[in-house]
């Protein structure tokens, strides 16, 4: 007898496992669109190896690992928590985003967080990202003064 649909859609879910980084984490980190002025993937492991923020991985039943989130917990004097997704990079043939909102959203819930925030150059994601609920609460804009520097 099969599967009623509605369980069908529940092993398709994506689920998000506490990871170590590694070069699949790498990859992923090296194909995410930003203006970061350094090695962004350099940077993203810094920040999980410090503890300032944290690796999950992505996995989907039937495919596996298909992406990674770094995500901190941001406490701010007198504020509740907020999640904050660092970074998120994947690719699993789909669109995963509004499956990883939910799983977003019980992620923040397991660390008593009120909101989620991420940043993001992507219009399209804007636009998928307010059709889940998120709205627009700053934008960022940025100049590059000496790009002649080379970090050190």
């Amino acid at each position: 007898m099969p599967a009623p649909a509605a369980k069908l859609s529940l092993l398709r879910r994506v689920i998000l496992a506490e990871a170590a980084w590694d070069e699949q984490s790498a990859a992923w980190a090296r194909v995410i669109p930003h203006d970061f002025p350094g090695d962004y993937a350099a940077h993203l492991l810094e920040m999980v190896r410090s503890g300032e923020a944290r690796l999950v991985q992505i996995r989907t039943e039937e495919s596996g690992p298909v992406g990674f989130i770094v995500y901190s917990i941001e406490v701010v004097h007198a504020c509740p928590p907020e999640l904050v997704v660092v970074a998120a990079s994947g690719r699993d043939g789909r669109d995963l985003t509004a499956e990883l909102d939910h799983a977003i959203h019980a992620l923040a819930e397991q660390h008593h967080c009120r909101t989620v925030r991420f940043h993001t150059m992507r219009p399209g994601l804007i636009h998928k990202a307010g059709s889940l609920g998120y709205r627009i609460s700053e934008v960022i804009l940025r100049k590059e003064i000496l790009p002649h520097v080379q970090e050190k």
